[in-house]
C-alpha cells in the first residue's frame, strides 16, 4: 500500500490564527488531507465557526472513505460530538448562563450531549446514542 505524499491521517496539526483569512484554509487543506487540526485564536467566535467548518470536512471524508472501502466490507463512522456537558470546553466557551443559552441555539437538538452518551462506540454502532444529530 502506497502512501500519499499529502496524506496527514493519524497526524495533529495545530494553526495559529486558523479560525479566519488565509490560516483557516491551511486548516480547512490539512483537514481535507485526514489530520486532525487544533486552531490557535485569540476570537472564541471564530473558532466555533471554524470548528462548525472544519467539522464539515470529516463528515465529507467519512462519507467519501464509506464509499470507496464499503464494497470491500470495510465499515467506516465518525463520532463527531457538539458540546458535551461537565467538560472543559463548556466551562470556558459557555462560563455563563447567557452564553450556555446563545451556545444552545446553535446546536440541532438544543441540548447539550454527557460524557456518558458519547463515550460507547457500540452504543453508536447499534444506533442507540442519546445524542446525535444525524448518522
Amino acid at each position: 500500500m502506497t502512501t500519499h505524499p499529502f496524506d496527514f491521517t493519524g497526524r495533529t496539526v495545530f494553526v495559529a490564527g486558523g479560525s479566519s483569512g488565509i490560516n483557516l484554509g491551511i486548516a480547512d487543506a490539512f483537514a481535507r488531507h485526514g489530520a486532525s487540526v487544533a486552531i490557535v485564536s485569540r476570537s472564541q467566535e471564530r473558532i466555533a465557526a471554524a470548528l462548525a467548518r472544519l467539522r464539515r470536512h470529516v463528515d465529507m471524508l467519512t462519507r467519501t472513505l464509506a464509499m470507496e472501502w464499503g464494497g470491500d466490507g470495510i465499515r467506516v463512522n465518525s463520532i463527531v460530538p457538539g458540546p458535551i456537558e461537565g467538560t472543559e470546553g463548556i466551562r470556558r466557551l459557555a462560563p455563563n448562563d447567557a452564553e450556555r443559552a446563545r451556545m444552545l441555539e446553535r446546536v440541532p437538538l438544543r441540548r447539550y450531549g454527557s460524557l456518558d452518551a458519547n463515550g460507547d462506540p457500540v452504543a453508536r454502532a447499534r444506533g442507540t446514542l442519546r445524542y446525535r444529530d444525524r448518522l
